[in-house]
C-alpha cells in the first residue's frame, strides 16, 4: 500500500464491496445515458436521481465512508459523478459529487488537526457504535463521534437544499 501526496489518499487494491457499489453507480450512469438516447420524460431522470442521491447520502454517512479514503474508489467514484452529473444537470444529480467532496474537505480538516485519519463509526438509534479500521489500527473515537455528527448534518443540509433547489426550479 502506498500512501499519495494528494489529500493522504491510500493507493489500494478495490475490495469486493467498492467494486459492487462503483457498479451500481455506473450502472445508474448507464440508465441515464439511455433516457438520454431515447429522450424520455424528466420524471425518469428525476427516479435515477433520487436512488442515486440516497445511496451516495448512505454511504457517506455510515461506516463505509472510509473507503473513499482508496485512491482509485475516490477516483473513480469522483468520474462516475461527474459523469452522472454532465448527462443531464439537475440540481438533485449534483448530490453525489457535492457529497463526496464535503466528506473529503472534512476528513481533511480532521487529519489536520488531530494528524490521524478520520474512521467513521456506524451511526444508529442510540449514537454510534466503535468501528475498528484495521488500516489505521485504531478504533473510533469521541473525536470521530463529533466529526460524523458534523458530517451527517452538513449531508442532510447538502441533501435538502438539493431538493429546495429542483422544488424552485420547476
Amino acid at each position: 500500500m502506498r500512501q499519495n501526496a494528494f489529500g493522504h489518499l491510500k493507493a489500494r487494491k478495490l475490495e469486493a464491496f467498492e467494486i459492487c457499489v462503483l457498479v451500481i453507480f455506473a450502472i445508474i450512469d448507464a440508465c441515464k445515458v439511455a433516457l438520454n438516447f431515447r429522450h424520455q420524460s424528466g420524471e425518469w431522470y428525476f427516479y435515477l436521481d433520487v436512488i442515486l442521491a440516497f445511496s451516495s447520502l448512505w454511504l457517506i454517512l455510515s461506516s463505509d465512508a472510509y473507503r473513499f479514503t482508496n485512491l482509485r474508489f475516490s477516483l473513480l467514484f469522483f468520474f462516475l459523478g461527474m459523469l452522472y452529473v454532465a448527462l443531464k444537470f439537475e440540481p438533485l444529480s449534483c448530490v453525489n459529487i457535492l457529497l463526496f467532496l464535503y466528506y473529503h474537505v472534512l476528513r481533511l480538516f480532521f487529519r489536520k488537526l488531530y494528524n490521524k485519519e478520520f474512521v467513521p463509526p456506524e451511526p444508529n438509534k442510540s449514537g454510534f457504535l466503535a468501528v475498528y479500521n484495521s488500516l489505521e489500527n485504531r478504533k473510533s473515537n469521541e473525536d470521530d463521534n463529533k466529526y460524523m455528527r458534523i458530517m451527517i448534518w452538513g449531508g442532510m443540509g447538502i441533501f435538502l437544499i438539493c431538493i429546495l433547489l429542483l422544488s424552485v426550479k420547476k
